[in-house]
């Protein structure tokens, strides 16, 4: 009788995917001198196969049966992964932001098929329907569809009111198809400064002030049906 230390039998567990759900795969591996002479045998049932699929979580006990009468109990644990998902929507000005759970953390990002690395935020160019793939570290996959509409709008990230004729005032610009447009300024402590709407500048005083330099907060609102705004900041040079 060979002694059950010789068979030497210990389990992967290696976490997949398959049709959209999580999937395992659970191999005992074996003494390659005894590999084959033993049976492996899990829940009653007895195969001469190692490998075992789709097990539920939580511990099992897989006997290694040798033809010479040893055994050996391995015993392994399976752990519960959710199933990938993915949720995408419209962030700011022009941007998709994805949110994605479940599955084996380490995600992957992709839009209309191109690869944006470990960034879920995409910046769009044109209006349409956009494929959002989402891929976990264990290569499972999750798609939907977003349909987004670019809004050409540009907005300044710094002006000069300086009186030299050049970037004096701010405003966002691209905005004749909002007439119902609305911008409204704010300082680091939250107090509104200005509203300015189409046709409207600001030239960075405030109460009949200037303002000194530094970064003002803005909240942009189409107004357009959708509740769609966007919401950064301007620096003002002097």
């Amino acid at each position: 009788m060979i002694p059950s230390t010789t068979i030497d039998a210990r389990a992967e567990v290696v976490y997949g995917c398959a049709q959209d759900s999580q999937s395992n795969t659970i191999t005992i591996h074996v003494n390659p001198e005894v590999s084959a002479d033993v049976v492996y045998s899990h829940n009653g049932l007895s195969q001469f196969e190692n490998v075992f699929t789709d097990w539920s979580p939580g511990l099992h006990t897989v006997v290694v049966g040798h033809i010479g009468g040893c055994s050996k109990e391995v015993t392994v644990e399976v752990v519960a992964v959710a199933v990938l998902t993915v949720t995408a929507a419209e962030d700011g000005l022009n941007t998709i932001r994805v949110t994605a759970s479940g599955g084996l953390p380490g995600y992957r990002y992709y839009f209309n098929g191109q690869d944006n690395g470990t960034n879920p935020v995409f910046g769009i160019s044109a209006s349409g329907d956009y494929e959002v793939k989402v891929v976990d570290a264990n290569g499972c996959e999750a798609i939907i569809l977003l349909a987004m509409t670019f809004v050409p709008i540009e907005i300044p990230n710094f002006f000069t009111p300086n009186s030299d004729g050049e970037n004096d005032t701010w405003t966002p610009r691209n905005i004749d198809n909002y007439p119902a447009i609305s911008t409204a300024i704010y300082d680091r402590a939250g107090r509104k400064l200005a509203t300015i709407r189409i046709g409207e500048s600001w030239n960075g005083v405030y109460d009949g002030n200037p303002l000194p330099s530094g970064d003002y907060w803005y909240v942009v609102r189409l107004n357009d049906g959708t509740n769609r705004e966007m919401v950064g900041h301007v620096t003002l040079y002097r």
